[in-house]
């Protein structure tokens, strides 16, 4: 045993693979005599060893790299604040303290919502999204508590600068609702995740209409018709590709019996309902920039990637129709390849671009 010890302490000497598999089956056998303890740190040096100290199980690295699973960070690209750029009289007003603190504030609750949701998930992602359980159990229930604690200061802190300095309550109210429903979304006793409907409005506000709107109110202290067609057209649209992803984890929430709207509804419903809100918001989005005057270059940035979305949501319908029994599947399909989250990323670019393009008068 200690010269196997010695071995392990020796683990980044090692070069031969064959070396490293015996010592391993060796630490599996100490595993199953009860000394797990001694070499549990040392089996994990081992699995890391091509990058060295940097992966030990308590580096900082490693706690990094958990708290940006547990917190979802790759899904920060689609949460811009998009219509502060339309807001804006011109180009040359956008590049100010503003919009450093706005996109702050719109990724500190992006973390926060998707850090309260791994950590009140924990034991259903355990069975079904280890990837997310595991980042939360390496970086510590504890730490993760915080660290949500740490960001939901800095969230109102934001809030009640930006109310205070622009003259806005609107901006903190905001603020407030959305780190509300953030919470009520996934922590007892409301549990607004499980609740059918209350899911629906929850996703809507906190992901898409919130931060569009705080998006908005930097900047300008009004907001006309044209404009609110235009923010409620984007987060229905946004929402209705949104329903596609919640399918993807249909049969483990209705096994789990999590009342989401997919699973209320039925795969096929859900499909349904995602293409009329497509349709129906995208609508409004092309309503409400004609409105205020978009040109074609705009329109045609905006429109295009909406109408392909569209229609692979179309398509993905008609598949499921012709094999009924492999809606599931199709959606999965989907899921495992991320075209969710590239539609949301299509859709936030081409708005955001065309806001853009709408100041140059294109």
């Amino acid at each position: 045993m200690c010269v196997i010890e010695m071995k392990i302490k020796d683990e980044f000497l090692i070069k031969n693979e064959e070396d490293k598999k015996n010592i391993i089956r060796a630490i599996e056998n100490l595993y199953l005599s009860g000394t797990s303890q001694i070499v549990e740190k040392y089996e994990r040096k081992i699995k890391h060893k091509k990058l060295g100290k940097w992966l030990y199980p308590d580096s900082i690295l490693v706690k990094i790299i958990a708290f940006c699973k547990a917190s979802r960070v790759e899904f920060s690209i689609i949460y811009l604040p998009i219509f502060y750029f339309l807001a804006t009289d011109s180009l040359s007003d956008i590049l100010n303290v503003i919009l450093i603190e706005v996109i702050m504030l719109l990724f500190v609750c992006q973390c926060f919502g998707s850090g309260i949701n791994s950590l009140y998930d924990l034991r259903l992602d355990s069975k079904y999204k280890s990837h997310l359980s595991s980042a939360v159990e390496t970086l510590g229930k504890n730490n993760l508590k915080y660290i949500l604690i740490f960001e939901s200061i800095i969230i109102i802190s934001i809030g009640v600068h930006l109310s205070i300095w622009l003259g806005r309550p609107i901006l903190l109210f905001l603020v407030v609702i959305g780190m509300f429903f953030a919470i009520a979304y996934s922590a007892d006793p409301f549990r607004f995740k499980g609740r059918g409907v209350l899911n629906s409005i929850t996703l809507f506000l906190i992901l898409f209409f919130i931060p569009a709107a705080v998006s908005w109110f930097v900047v300008r202290a009004t907001i006309s018709i044209s404009i609110a067609v235009i923010i409620i057209g984007y987060s229905l649209l946004q929402y209705g590709i949104t329903i596609i992803q919640t399918a993807e984890d249909y049969s483990e929430e209705l096994s789990e019996r999590v009342r989401t709207p997919p699973v209320v509804m039925g795969l096929s419903r859900a499909l349904s309902v995602s293409i009329g809100l497509a349709i129906v918001g995208g609508s409004m989005l092309s309503v409400g920039y004609l409105l205020i005057g978009g040109r074609h270059v705009t329109m045609l940035i905006i429109t295009i990637p909406h109408v392909f979305i569209l229609g692979d949501i179309i398509s993905l319908k008609f598949k499921s129709r012709k094999s009924p029994a492999n809606i599931e599947q199709l959606i999965k399909g989907i899921g495992k390849k991320n075209v969710v989250p590239i539609w949301l990323m299509i859709s936030t670019w081409s708005i955001l671009i065309g806001n853009i393009v709408y100041h140059i008068g294109w």
